[in-house]
């Protein structure tokens, strides 16, 4: 198996083992809000919430882990690169590894989940979907850029102008399947 995806195998084990918390944490209060001002909750709505949490939390994790074990050792034998140059993912698709390929698929997918409910959810306008998508991945990217904000001694994660747009573009496709729903539930 890729060392890509091994690392990568410790986010979503982070994310199974912490969601039930921050469901609790998150969700609960959201819907405590919305069953005082509606009187009623919808499973719908419920369900809706903790996948929009669960999808949260996993931009989040996947974002700051995987953290080297030994920091020194680490920034001692590692320089990680910032990439300014875009659409640099053009040539890793058609002519990288499949990990390459997977990569670009799932900064891509990762991204659906928020502009599906920025839209559903939140009510915000396609537009304001698209800047909140824009948003989240400048602060992801930000993180990565500034080592945790100056928390972790080097960057261990790579600051990529690609997976900005990678990022976008998923949002974009979020607010396109939002847009598909929405219109369904308007016509029944």
């Amino acid at each position: 198996m890729s060392p890509l995806l091994l690392s990568y195998l410790s986010s979503f084990r982070a994310v199974v083992i912490t969601w039930p918390l921050a469901a609790a944490a998150l969700a609960l209060p959201i819907l405590a809000w919305q069953y005082r001002r509606a009187g009623v909750l919808r499973w719908s709505w419920a369900i809706s919430v903790y996948l929009f949490v669960l999808s949260l939390l996993l931009l989040a994790l996947i974002t700051l882990l995987p953290i080297p074990d030994d920091f020194a050792a680490y920034c001692a034998s590692r320089n990680r690169p910032v990439h300014l140059i875009p659409f640099g993912f053009i040539h890793n698709l058609f002519y990288g590894s499949f990990w390459d390929a997977l990569q670009i698929m799932l900064n891509v997918l990762v991204f659906v989940p928020l502009g599906l409910y920025a839209r559903t959810l939140l009510r915000l306008t396609a537009r304001g979907a698209l800047l909140l998508g824009l948003a989240v991945s400048l602060l992801i990217e930000a993180t990565q850029f500034t080592a945790l904000w100056g928390a972790a001694p080097c960057r261990y994660r790579v600051a990529d102008i690609d997976d900005v747009i990678l990022n976008v573009f998923g949002t974009w496709l979020g607010i396109m399947a939002a847009r598909r729903i929405l219109t369904h539930q308007a016509a029944s």
